[in-house]
């Protein structure tokens, strides 16, 4: 199992939503940003080495590769907060997900300012 191929590239942001429950294809979609045809090619390739398995149509990560979910989320916050960091002076990261990062910072006059990042994938 060649574990650079599967801890990065598109691999990563299915990774990173698979977490307990079993996702559909079109969840699975919306949720790691991926196109339908990317998200199967990848659904293909990490079923073939017993990483993801499928019941009734939905779709879940082997308890036994739980920390290759850990580590795709634990990418996933690092690069909104270095991502953060090029937007906002001093942010604070309230909500990351692979599709992007909310953050809050001190505004003009100490106000405080919401930021809704672009989608970094």
């Amino acid at each position: 199992m060649p574990i650079d191929s599967i801890l990065s590239g598109k691999s990563l942001p299915l990774l990173a939503v698979l977490k307990g429950t079993p996702l559909s294809a079109y969840e699975l979609c919306i949720k790691s940003s991926l196109s339908r045809s990317t998200l199967y090619y990848i659904l293909n390739k990490l079923s073939n080495y017993g990483i993801i398995g499928e019941k009734d149509g939905k779709y879940f990560l082997v308890e036994r590769y739980r920390l290759f979910y850990e580590f795709a989320k634990e990418f996933y916050e690092l690069q909104n907060s270095i991502k953060a960091g090029e937007f906002c002076k001093d942010p604070a990261v309230i909500w990351s997900g692979v599709g992007g990062i909310y953050s809050v910072n001190k505004g003009i006059q100490g106000k405080r300012c919401w930021k809704l990042s672009p989608n970094w994938t």
